[in-house]
C-alpha cells in the first residue's frame, strides 16, 4: 500500500511538472512578447494619400501604434495635421496572456486603424482600415526557440522545486518519515506548497536570462518572413462638417516580406484602389518592392513602384532611412521621385514619426 501511495504521489508530481510551461505562459502578459520593431503607417493612414508610397509595410502587432506627420519637410517644424492610430482590440485586454495569444494568434494580430487629415479651408478626410496577418515569423510570441526557452525555465523551476523539497525535508525530517511524504504534502497542502515555493526562489534561473534571450531574438527576427493583408475606406468633406463627408476611396493591400541574410529584408506588395473622380469610380493598381539593408535599429532602403491609373502609367523611386529614436519611437526619412509619362519628375521628401507600445519585462 505504501508503494502504491508513493507511485501515485510521484505521478501527481510529474503532472505538476508537465503543466509548468503552460502555467508560465498563462502568467506572462501577451504584450511582453512585443519586440521593438519599426512602426510603419497603418492602412487607414496610408489611404490618406499624403505619401506617394503605396506599399503597405508589414510589422508584428502592437497593442497601440500611432503614425504622426508623413508631412513634407518643406512644412518645417509644424504640428502635423494628419494622424493615424492602429490598435489590436484583443491585446488591449490587460489580462490577455501569452497562452491566450498563442491559442488565438490570428485574432490577437487583427488590427483596426483610424486616420484623419486636415486640408485647406477646413476640409478634412477620415479613413478606417483593417489589417490581417497571415504569416509572421518575426513575432517572438510564436517562435519555437522561445517556447523551448520557456520550457527550459519550467524545467529549471522543477529542479529548483526538487532542491527546495530536499531542503525542506532536512529541516523537518523529524516530522516526515521520508522525503516522499514531503512530495505528497507539497501536492495536497497549500501552506506547505507556499513555503517550499518560497525556498525554491533562491535556486531558480534569473529572469534576466529570458530577457537577454529576447534581445538577441529581436536582432535575428526583425527581417523574418511575414505576410499581411489590409483594407481601408476613406470619406472626404469639403468643410469641417462630418455630415457632409462622402465616400471617396476604397483600397486593398497585400505585402510579403522575406530576407536573404541577417542584414536585409525584401518586401513585395500590391495595392488595388477605387477612387471617386467627378462621380466616376476610377481604378488604380500599384505594384512595388522595397529593399532594406542594415539592422533592426538603423537601416537604409530603396524602393521602386509602378502604378496604372486609367491607362496612365507612373513610377515612383524612393530611398531613405528607418531609425529607432528610443524605445517605442521610430522615425523614417524618405526621398521620393515621381515620374509621369510626359517625362516630368516630382520630388517629394518626407519625414514621419511612429509611436507604439514599449517592450515589457516579465
Amino acid at each position: 500500500m505504501k508503494k502504491l501511495i508513493f507511485i501515485i504521489s510521484i505521478l501527481l508530481f510529474c503532472n505538476v511538472i508537465f503543466a509548468q510551461t503552460d502555467s508560465i505562459l498563462k502568467k506572462i502578459s501577451a504584450a511582453w512578447g512585443s519586440l521593438d520593431y519599426s512602426i510603419p503607417e497603418s492602412p487607414a493612414f496610408n489611404l490618406l494619400g499624403n505619401n506617394p508610397d503605396n506599399l503597405l509595410k508589414p510589422t508584428s502587432v502592437k497593442s497601440i501604434a500611432i503614425s504622426l506627420g508623413n508631412y513634407y519637410l518643406s512644412n518645417a517644424a509644424v504640428i502635423p495635421q494628419n494622424i493615424g492610430v492602429e490598435i489590436s482590440p484583443l491585446l488591449l485586454n490587460p489580462k490577455a496572456s501569452l497562452y491566450d495569444f498563442r491559442r488565438n494568434s490570428f485574432w490577437y494580430r487583427f488590427r483596426f486603424s483610424l486616420g484623419t487629415n486636415v486640408q485647406e479651408k477646413g476640409a478634412f478626410q477620415i479613413a478606417e482600415g483593417f489589417r490581417f496577418t497571415i504569416i509572421d515569423k518575426s513575432d517572438l510570441r510564436l517562435d519555437r526557440e522561445f517556447l523551448e526557452k520557456l520550457g527550459d525555465l519550467a524545467v529549471d523551476k522543477n529542479k529548483a522545486k526538487e532542491k527546495a523539497i530536499q531542503e525542506y525535508y532536512s529541516m523537518h525530517h523529524a516530522t516526515y518519515p521520508d522525503i516522499f511524504a514531503v512530495y505528497d504534502a507539497y501536492i495536497n497542502n497549500i501552506s506547505i506548497r507556499t513555503e517550499i515555493d518560497e525556498i525554491a526562489k533562491k535556486y531558480t534561473l534569473n529572469p534576466d536570462t529570458i530577457t537577454n534571450f529576447r534581445n538577441l531574438k529581436k536582432q535575428k527576427l526583425w527581417n523574418a518572413q511575414i505576410w499581411e493583408m489590409g483594407m481601408a475606406a476613406l470619406q472626404q468633406s469639403p468643410d469641417s462638417l462630418i455630415s457632409n463627408a462622402k465616400f471617396a476611396k476604397l483600397s486593398f493591400w497585400s505585402t510579403y516580406g522575406t530576407h536573404f541574410n541577417l542584414n536585409d529584408q525584401l518586401l513585395i506588395g500590391c495595392k488595388f484602389e477605387m477612387a471617386d473622380s467627378l462621380s466616376k469610380w476610377k481604378p488604380k493598381i500599384s505594384i512595388g518592392t522595397r529593399y532594406y539593408y542594415g539592422k533592426n535599429e538603423l537601416r537604409g532602403f530603396v524602393q521602386g513602384e509602378y502604378s496604372l491609373i486609367n491607362q496612365l502609367n507612373s513610377a515612383t523611386a524612393s530611398a531613405g532611412l528607418i531609425f529607432n529614436i528610443t524605445d517605442g519611437i521610430w522615425g523614417q526619412l524618405a526621398m521620393n521621385f515621381i515620374f509621369d509619362l510626359k517625362g516630368n519628375v516630382t520630388f517629394a521628401p518626407g519625414f514621419n514619426i511612429g509611436l507604439g507600445t514599449t517592450e515589457k519585462k516579465i
